[in-house]
Formats: C-alpha cells, sequence, structure tokens
C-alpha cells in the first residue's frame, strides 16, 4: 500500500534528485529522451505538477506553462501542458487531475478578463483521453468538426510554440529529427479500449504518433465547459491517495 501526495511548484524549487527522478521517469516510458530536449521542456516552463510516493521520490510529473497569445478573436490567456508521465502503478491516483482542475480554474479566475484556453499535445491515448473526463467541448474530437474560432486559437498557439514544426492542415506537430516517442511495446501504443470512440479517434488523428508526431488539442476553460468531473475534483483540496 502507497501513500501518493500531490502537488505544483515552482520549477526553479526542483532539487537536483527531483529532476534526476524526473528524467528517469520519461526515459523508462519514452524512446528518444535526452537530457538537453528535457532540460529545455523544464526551461521553458512555470510549474511542475508532482505526484510523490509519500514525501518520498518522484512518481509523476507534468510540466506547466501560463502565457499570453495573440489571436484572431484578440489575446487570450493560455495553460499549456509538456513533458507528462506517471509510473503505471501509480495511475488511479486522481492526484494529477486534481492539481490540473485547481490549476486552470486558478488561473481563469486571475486572467483579468481574458478568454483562457487550454492547450494539450497529445503523442499517445492516455494523454488525450484527459480531455473528455475534464471538459464537455474540446478540439479535435470525433463529436464534431472544429469551429473556425477553435482552429484560430490552436493555429495561433501552434505557429508561435513550434514554427517549424506545426502543421496546420493536420493540427499534429511533426518533428524532422529525432524526438521523444512511446515505446511500441508498452500500453501507449495500441489501442485497449477499441470500443472508446475517443481514443479511436486520437489514432485516426494522429496516425504516426509512434514517430512522436504530437496533436494538438484545445479546450476553453471556462465553467460552462467544464464535466461534472472537472467540478468536483476543483472543489477538493489537499488531499492524499492510498494505494
Amino acid at each position: 500500500m502507497h501513500t501518493v501526495v500531490a502537488a505544483t511548484v515552482p520549477v526553479q524549487t526542483l532539487t537536483a534528485i527531483d529532476r534526476a527522478e524526473m528524467f528517469d521517469l520519461l526515459c523508462r516510458y519514452y524512446l528518444g529522451v535526452t537530457e538537453a530536449d528535457f532540460a529545455r521542456d523544464l526551461a521553458g516552463k512555470e510549474h511542475v505538477m508532482l505526484l510523490r510516493e509519500g514525501i518520498g521520490r518522484v512518481v509523476g510529473f507534468s510540466t506547466l506553462l501560463r502565457f499570453d497569445l495573440a489571436t484572431c478573436a484578440g489575446t487570450v490567456r493560455g495553460i499549456f501542458s509538456g513533458d507528462t508521465i506517471v509510473e503505471e502503478s501509480y495511475r488511479r491516483t486522481l492526484g494529477f487531475a486534481t492539481e490540473l482542475a485547481h490549476y486552470l480554474e486558478d488561473t481563469r479566475r486571475t486572467s483579468s478578463g481574458k478568454r483562457t484556453f487550454y492547450f494539450l499535445i497529445s503523442k499517445g491515448w492516455r494523454t488525450y483521453r484527459i480531455l473528455p473526463f475534464l471538459f464537455k467541448d474540446f478540439h479535435p474530437t470525433y463529436r464534431a468538426t472544429m469551429p473556425r474560432e477553435h482552429q484560430e486559437v490552436r493555429d495561433a498557439f501552434g505557429n508561435w510554440k513550434y514554427p517549424r514544426e506545426y502543421d496546420p492542415r493536420t493540427g499534429r506537430i511533426i518533428f524532422n529529427h529525432e524526438t521523444q516517442r512511446v515505446r511500441p511495446q508498452s500500453a501507449e501504443a495500441f489501442d485497449p479500449l477499441r470500443d472508446n470512440p475517443h481514443i479511436a479517434f486520437f489514432f485516426r488523428a494522429n496516425p504516426h504518433y509512434l514517430h512522436g508526431d504530437e496533436l494538438v488539442c484545445v479546450a476553453e476553460v471556462t465553467p460552462d465547459n467544464y464535466t461534472e468531473g472537472l467540478t468536483r475534483l476543483i472543489a477538493v483540496r489537499g488531499c492524499t491517495w492510498v494505494l
């Protein structure tokens, strides 16, 4: 039985041991991981969500950045999730989802009236699947064609963050060099729930995910767009989980 503690901390507070454990996690679950890319992702982020086994080692993390983005609809507030991984035996905890729910809502409330959007890039079905858990409306999705406004916001993000790699025709980030990608033999490399329409859509929308292609996804952060699950998580504070 393990106690898992979740917390969101500034990047600059990470210790050398934290960074080493985070890098080790990425290497265990992804191919093409380099120390340079890992350091670059951290340097470009503001916060990190950490999962710890009690007060000990890091068993999961996700990097986060908040920013202002100029779009055709005006300047919006953005939230971007970068490198993300959770050790397999700790994936039943709601620690990450709870921390992200707080982060989304706190950012929306402090955005000085700007519309707020969550940007997620996904090279695996597990990451994509968090969107229908958190939001009623998100894109791309099998449920509907992407509205022009969401397309313009997504393109603005892709062209800003990945100007050389983003392809607006497909909504994918396509790298022309060795990059981080899921291991072909891992659970992320195949569809374990063949009847799940969200997972099936991800494989259609990002057919070259095994090469490291990332699908750029967007959802507006507004209470009207929160699922019941997200609303419940926002009400939870300071919890630990026992697995």
